[in-house]
């Protein structure tokens, strides 16, 4: 004979259940909803995430943007629309376009935070370039390179010399390229430049050529650039 206190548990066990299924129901309804909603936006992303014709992905482990240009992989911290306010002189861009070989140096004798940085440039321009060469402009134990300056630079081999600025620019001094920035926007400057020399960013995008450098305009994923030169692409 089924006793009351059997069919009140009964009961409780048979609420408990619809309550695991109503639960579930509720959370595959909310992950639905949520793909649908990232579907229907998708779009917007996207536009976010390329340049022209070009597709950049986010690389999440390291915040690198990825993309393919001309058959060859690259990456960036920043998008090419996020670089176009740094001021850049298109003939400094030429002069190196043009010439068979440049020469990246710096001063060895930075404090060894703006090393790091001036090193982390290096490292990233010498992945893209095949005809880049290294020196600094003051004798050093810590890197054996040859010491050249502006003072050695011609259109022939043009020397472009990293250097530590209040204010980011890509610019031509006689023969030499400068380019120059902070701890904050050195790397950006590095985006700029390697975007001019490849061909991503054409003359005609430089719309904010003469517009003021602001910091706050400066959006990126990665605002806090971990200086990482042995780290490997995923």
């Amino acid at each position: 004979m089924v006793t009351r206190r059997a069919l009140a548990r009964q009961a409780s066990s048979d609420g408990k259940r619809w309550g695991v299924i109503i639960m579930m129901a509720i959370m595959v309804f909310l992950m639905v909803a949520s793909l649908a909603s990232v579907m229907l936006y998708a779009p917007d992303n996207y536009a976010l995430t390329t340049y022209g014709e070009l597709e950049f992905e986010i690389q999440e482990s390291t915040g690198f943007y990825l993309t393919e240009f001309n058959g060859r992989p690259l990456r960036f911290n920043y998008l090419p629309l996020n670089t176009l306010a740094v001021p850049t002189d298109l003939e400094a861009i030429n002069l190196v376009r043009t010439a068979p070989i440049f020469i990246i140096t710096f001063d060895p004798t930075l404090d060894e935070e703006q090393l790091q940085f001036v090193d982390f440039m290096r490292y990233e321009m010498a992945n893209v370039f095949s005809n880049i060469g290294g020196a600094v402009t003051k004798n050093s134990s810590v890197y054996p390179l040859p010491i050249l300056g502006c003072e050695n630079s011609s259109s022939a081999m043009p020397v472009v010399e990293i250097r530590v600025a209040a204010s980011p620019a890509i610019r031509k001094e006689g023969d030499c390229v400068l380019l120059e920035g902070n701890l904050t926007s050195l790397v950006l400057v590095k985006d700029a430049f390697l975007y001019h020399e490849l061909g991503i960013i054409l003359p005609e995008d430089l719309v904010l050529l003469n517009s003021p450098y602001e910091e706050t305009e400066i959006e990126t994923v990665n605002e806090d650039v971990e200086v990482v030169l042995d780290a490997e692409e995923d």
